[in-house]
């Protein structure tokens, strides 16, 4: 009878645990939904909901944060992520974006690098490469990788890759750009 109470016992618990990790994939499911709608704000308030949240979820926190302009609360999430899962696409990313308005540049170029490498967005890499090669004095190859975000994610990048490569030609008086 002893046997049977905690065979039962064990089924239900392991009952239970099979729903929550439903529910929390639902939870995840929706907070993705949410943020890809532009809902940022929703979709953090149910990721944070989750009591296990995974590196994806994390990843949504930080990347909601980032558009929040909470720079600190992103690196947070983020350091999370990579714990989680440091093959995680998208991770040094965000985190190198989240330093790069925190202006610990030398913290967003290695990121962006590390980024580069696993081969992570490109306009968005391509953007801020360029806001880092603008601020070391190097107009030429700012301009270029600003021309490339443009061409290679525009719905991410646009006009504002456009309006800092016409910036970065104008500074070596340039009328046309050198490809």
């Amino acid at each position: 009878c002893v046997l049977l109470v905690s065979l039962f016992g064990i089924e239900l618990s392991t009952a239970a645990a099979s729903q929550a990790d439903e529910k929390s994939a639902l939870q995840q499911i929706r907070a993705a939904h949410l943020a890809a709608t532009g809902k940022c704000d929703e979709a953090v308030s149910i990721a944070e909901a989750i009591s296990a949240r995974d590196a994806a979820t994390e990843r949504l926190i930080g990347k909601c944060a980032i558009e929040a302009q909470q720079y600190s609360k992103a690196l947070i999430s983020l350091a999370r992520a990579s714990e989680l899962d440091p093959d995680l696409a998208g991770v040094n990313l965000y985190r190198a974006i989240a330093l790069y308005h925190l202006e610990d540049y030398p913290g967003a170029r290695r990121l962006l690098d590390d980024a580069r490498v696993v081969g992570e967005e490109a306009a968005l890499l391509d953007f801020y490469s360029g806001l880092l090669l603008l601020r070391d004095d190097r107009p030429r190859e700012s301009a270029l990788a600003f021309e490339r975000a443009a061409i290679r994610g525009p719905e991410l990048v646009e006009p504002a890759a456009s309006y800092y490569a016409a910036l970065a030609w104008q500074s070596l008086n340039e009328s046309e750009p050198l490809k």
